[in-house]
């Protein structure tokens, strides 16, 4: 609630605090001040006038306070907003992890999509054919990445284990396991604990 009034209240006094339009006010008072003094003789003047410059100067003041403050409060956003963000490097294991979950789905998704229909000879060749190609194209990536994520303490349960990457591809159940692993890591490969 309290951002919502601090922008209103910035919105209202943005035309306001320009640099012109304070000088604009400054005259105008002044041209004010003049034309009370020329109507009314000097002893009237006395009378009124010290209320008169004390309210003009009050409002003067107030106002050179918070055009100050309008100034200052742009000159730090536009510091703010000249920092660049942090950007996560592509080579992060995090990344590289969601990616590899993403080539693995892919590649199961292009060998499942041509696979011929049940049990046959042709059937077992193609999924050979299909192991053979996951270890030759995915294997090593894959096990370098779970080595990684064991080392960082995440428990990769038994995706690394004999008969599991190391021999097979991994089934997409095994894949989004690997895209879980992936969100307990931040941007920088610090593990997140839930």
């Amino acid at each position: 609630m309290f951002e919502v009034w601090r922008k209103a209240f910035i919105a209202s006094f943005e035309l306001l605090t320009s640099l012109p339009l304070l000088l604009y006010w400054l005259v105008s008072v002044g041209l004010v001040v003049a034309l009370i003094w020329y109507r009314r003789d000097a002893a009237a003047m006395k009378e009124y006038g010290k209320k008169t410059l004390l309210t003009i100067a009050a409002a003067v003041i107030a106002w050179l306070l918070l055009f100050i403050w309008q100034w200052g409060y742009q000159q730090k956003t536009a510091e703010i907003a000249a920092v660049p963000a942090y950007v996560e490097p592509q080579d992060s294991l995090r990344k590289r992890t969601v990616r590899l979950a993403n080539d693995l789905d892919a590649f199961l998704a292009e060998r499942g999509a041509r696979r011929p229909i049940g049990q046959s000879d042709d059937a077992k060749q193609y999924d050979q054919a299909t192991i053979n190609l996951y270890v030759a194209e995915h294997k090593s990536r894959t096990m370098g990445i779970l080595q990684e994520l064991r080392a960082k303490g995440l428990d990769v349960g038994l995706l690394d284990a004999p008969g599991a990457a190391q021999q097979r591809f991994l089934l997409p159940d095994e894949t989004q396991r690997l895209r879980d692993l992936a969100f307990h890591l931040d941007e920088h490969g610090g593990v997140i604990k839930f």
